[in-house]
Parts: structure tokens; sequence; C-alpha cells
């Protein structure tokens, strides 16, 4: 069934409860909301792009399939969510990237123009709705600025990256062989207690 997952402050309910009766296909989605913009790296170069821990061999065969062209929308879709932000640190996924854009004239050539409505929350489900029926595998979703770690204030720079998470591990999640749920991917933010 597809599946989404979201940011979330504390762990959220098991997703197959969430899940419509209707929900087929074998489509797994990841909701990765990453925010504002950056200067554009060399693959793999930028923290927040692909720097951080060892890949496995499994990861580091659909880097280099990517890096070469060979991975497809079928397989993995990076869908963008752009209003004017500089999209040359993602041309190394060009092939299975998707841009909707939001910022009228000055959305690049190959975008789907949307109205500048809803945020990235809308994107990101019109995208869904409009493709239900043939979803890529593994979908991530993300910003159009530059993953970069940390955030320093609306408009000030930082791409939402936490501190040790690179883009790779949203790109790559599927292959991890240590992955306890190679469905969905979630990076727990914070944890409360209250009494």
């Amino acid at each position: 069934a597809p599946r989404t997952a979201s940011w979330s402050p504390a762990p959220p309910r098991s997703l197959s409860s969430q899940m419509s009766p209707q929900c087929s296909g074998s489509a797994r989605l990841l909701l990765c909301c990453l925010l504002a913009a950056g200067s554009a790296p060399v693959w793999g170069s930028s923290p927040g792009i692909g720097a951080g821990r060892p890949l496995t061999g499994k990861e580091a065969h659909q880097l280099a399939r990517l890096q070469r062209g060979e991975v497809g929308k079928d397989e993995l879709e990076v869908v963008l969510a752009q209003f004017d932000e500089d999209l040359a640190w993602s041309k190394p996924f060009e092939k299975v990237r998707t841009v909707y854009c939001k910022g009228g004239m000055s959305c690049p050539a190959g975008s789907s123009i949307l109205p500048n409505v809803g945020r990235e929350g809308h994107t990101f489900l019109h995208h869904i709705v409009v493709n239900y029926d043939k979803l890529a595998a593994w979908t991530v979703f993300s910003q159009a600025g530059e993953p970069t770690e940390g955030y320093r204030g609306h408009a000030q720079g930082g791409g939402h990256m936490l501190t040790g998470a690179t883009f790779n591990d949203y790109l790559l999640h599927p292959q991890r062989s240590n992955t306890a749920d190679p469905g969905a991917y979630f990076l727990i933010t914070s944890k409360v207690h209250l009494p």
C-alpha cells in the first residue's frame, strides 16, 4: 500500500492503521520536508547532500546508478516544491526529478506550474493525487532549496537537515541492509515528556 511519512515531534501511530482499505500498489512514499536555500554543491560534497557515514554496498551501487542516469522515475522520484530557489544542487538526479513551481514568471523550463497556494504540502498532495496510479516505488518530497544542515530562520538560510543526516539518507533508504522498515523513513526531531 502507498505509505507516507512526515516530520513529527513524536513517533506517529502505526502507518498501517492509518491506511485506507482502498490503498493498493507497491509505491512507497517519503515525505521529506526540507526547507530553505543554499549554494550549489558538487555531487556528494555538501554535508546536506552526501557527506556523513560510509555507504553500504547496496547504497553505493544505487548512488552510482543515479549518477550514471540508470535509475528511472518508476524506481525513484525526487519531487521538488519550488518558488524561485536555485535547482543546481539537484542536477545529479535530474532524470528522476519532478519540479512543481509556484513562482510564476521565474519558473524554469520543464517544471510543472502550480498556483501559489498551500505551500509545499499542497504541492506534495497534488503530486500524490495526480500520479496515484503511477507513483514511483520510492518518492522523496522536498522543498527546492539545497538541503543543508540547520535552520537560521525564514529566508536566512539553512536547509532543515538534522546534524548527521544527508539527502542521500532519503534517496538511498530502501537500499539499507539494516533497515527495519524500508517503506518509510522518519527522523524524529524531538521528544517531550509531559507529566
